[in-house]
This record gives structure tokens, C-alpha cells and sequence, in this order.
């Protein structure tokens, strides 16, 4: 785990008031905030800020909003604590924040939303990494310039129990991993957790897989994405140890264009896993290969998962050239994918 994330956020806020930091009613729906020329030292009012974003979580009670002002914020590493809390900028400001990101296991419930980021080229191993129940990534822009690292890691803290009902919905992850690829950095990587949901993101340009279900992710719903241009789209399986993914459900996305092998398969190591459904994707693989191009790219038979009903189809999204990845109107997959 390695500092080196930047995090560029542009959220409205709601109705302003005065008072903000345990005085009336809550400034833009913040309770504290931080910008480049508050201090530490000061009360985290919108008046009287602090400077850091370790500070600024810190301060935070249970069901707490922090904000940003326009700004570059710079620490080793921002852990979030508390439960329930939501970082986010006030308002549509513009913010910068590096730091290796952790929400631990006592922050369930806690968000980070509507923000950009960016890891750090010349730092390793850089993750936001999701240890908490309940917790989750909203609205986000993320990626790390294709350093040596996954850019969103869900898995239990140490040796506790895995997360459950972590949620990553509307984010664009892309351009996570070292290239040439290393079989290692994915976009989002869960290793264990039960119940998360992936729903409505654009997944793309990683440099290994989109979305890593092994070893131990349980009950996972992978719904709405476009996982394109990947090294990999979806993998599900297992590892040596006889951990295994189970009774995950990918259902309705568009997975296409992999540049490197399928775009849903099942490593060969490890047990062959039970109950994974992969069911009513469009599926459209671009390599010159006829074994793929007549099935899509999914990977059958599976030691993983049953493939059923899935569209075979090229995207013809609005403009890939500009990351655009909305569909065309008569996109043979705008019927099935539901963001």
C-alpha cells in the first residue's frame, strides 16, 4: 500500500447558510472543511478551515459531511475512521488531494464522491483500497497513469472478516497498471468481500483486468458497466489455497474489445468455482482470433461460471476516441445494458 493518489473533485453542494463546524445549520451540506489556506490548528469552520485531509477526516463525527475548497491538499496517507461519514468538495470546486486513501473497518458507511484520481506516476502500489462495510466509491474519476498498481482494492483488513455490501457505482477507472502488463494490476480488485455491488461504471484501458473477482469475492453483483479496452474484461475464480469466488452475478453489461485474451474467463489455477452467472451481456471481442469472435470473447466451457444469453455485439458507442462511452440510439446493446 503506497500514498501517491490524486483525487481532483467537482460536486454541487446544496443550499448555503451560515454556520458550518457544530454551530446552525450546515454551510453547502458540509459540517467541516479544509482548504490550502486554513491550519491545523483552527475549527474547520467555513471561515476558520484546516489545511490537511488526514485533519479533516479526523474531525469528522458519525453522519458528518467534510469538504474541500478549490485547492491542492498534499499528506502521506488519509485513513478514514468514522462511520457514516462523506468526503467530498464544497460545492463544484475544484480539488487535488494526494495521499494513499484507506477507509478501514471502522468507517462503515463512508463515502468518498464525486471526485478525480489520479495516483502518482513515480510512487508504487497505489490504491484506494475499501476495508469497511457498507463503504463505497461514487461518482469518481480515477486512475494512476498506468503505475504499478490496481486502482481499487476491496478485501478484509489484515486478518479480519471480508467487507460486505461495499458499493462502487458511477465511477470512470481507467489507465490502472503497469504496461507492458504484469497479470497483476486491475481496475477494481476484489479480493474478498460479500454482497458488493459494481454497478454503472466505465472500466477501461487497465492494464490487466476491469474487474478481478479471486480470490474470495462472494455474492458480488457486477451490473450496468462498460468494461472496454482492458487487458482482460472479467475474471472470476479462485486461488491454490482453495478460496474460491462464489454466487456472483454479472449481468447486463457491455464487455468488449480486451486486448489481450477473453473478455469474461476463469483462471486455470485453483478450485473451479460454483453459482457465478454471467447472463444477458453484450459481448464483442476485437482480437483476430475466430474462437473469440465467434463467441464474443467468453471464455466456454468455464471452470467458473455459466454463460447464458449473452448479445454478441459490436458497442458503437458515441465517441470511444474521447472516452465517451455512452451508446449510440439503436445500439444493439442499449436494450440489454441498465446503468
Amino acid at each position: 500500500m503506497a500514498a501517491g493518489f490524486t483525487l481532483v473533485v467537482a460536486l454541487a453542494g446544496t443550499g448555503a447558510t451560515e454556520g458550518a463546524g457544530g454551530r446552525g445549520p450546515a454551510l453547502g451540506g458540509c459540517d467541516r472543511f479544509a482548504a490550502p489556506h486554513g491550519s491545523d490548528s483552527r475549527r474547520g469552520t467555513f471561515r476558520r478551515p484546516f489545511r490537511s485531509a488526514p485533519r479533516l477526516a479526523a474531525a469528522l463525527r458519525p453522519g458528518q459531511t467534510g469538504c474541500f475548497r478549490r485547492g491542492t491538499y498534499r499528506s502521506r496517507d488519509l485513513k478514514v475512521d468514522t462511520p457514516r461519514t462523506t468526503l467530498r468538495p464544497f460545492r463544484n470546486e475544484q480539488v487535488t488531494l494526494r495521499a494513499d486513501i484507506r477507509l478501514k473497518p471502522s468507517a462503515r458507511s463512508s463515502v468518498l464522491a464525486g471526485m478525480r484520481l489520479e495516483g502518482s506516476s513515480n510512487r508504487s502500489e497505489i490504491q484506494l483500497t475499501l476495508f469497511a462495510d457498507h463503504s463505497g466509491v461514487r461518482g469518481n474519476r480515477i486512475t494512476n497513469h498506468h503505475a504499478s498498481a490496481s486502482c481499487v482494492y476491496v478485501a478484509p483488513y489484515h486478518s479480519g472478516p471480508p467487507p460486505r455490501g461495499v458499493r462502487i457505482v458511477g465511477n470512470r477507472i481507467h489507465g490502472c497498471g503497469e504496461l507492458p502488463s504484469t497479470n497483476h494490476h486491475h481496475g477494481i480488485y476484489v479480493a474478498g468481500a460479500r454482497r458488493a455491488l459494481i454497478k454503472g461504471n466505465w472500466i477501461y484501458d487497465n492494464a490487466t483486468r476491469g474487474i478481478q473477482l479471486y480470490p474470495a469475492a462472494r455474492r458480488t453483483q457486477v451490473r450496468g458497466n462498460i468494461v472496454d479496452s482492458n487487458g482482460w474484461g472479467v475474471s472470476i475464480g479462485g486461488d491454490d489455497s482453495g478460496s474460491c469466488s462464489n454466487g456472483n452475478k454479472v449481468l447486463r453489461n457491455v464487455i468488449a474489445n480486451s486486448r489481450l485474451s477473453w473478455n469474461v474467463h476463469s483462471p486455470p489455477q485453483g478450485p473451479g468455482c460454483r453459482r457465478n452467472v454471467v447472463r444477458r451481456n453484450c459481448v464483442f471481442s476485437g482480437l483476430n482470433d475466430p474462437q473469440q469472435g465467434s463467441n464474443g470473447g467468453v471464455q466456454k466451457p468455464s471452470r467458473s461460471y455459466r454463460a447464458r444469453r449473452n448479445r454478441i455485439a459490436r458497442p458503437r458507442y458515441l465517441d470511444r476516441g474521447a472516452d465517451n462511452f455512452r451508446l449510440r440510439e439503436g445500439s444493439a446493446c442499449s436494450r440489454l445494458v441498465r446503468r
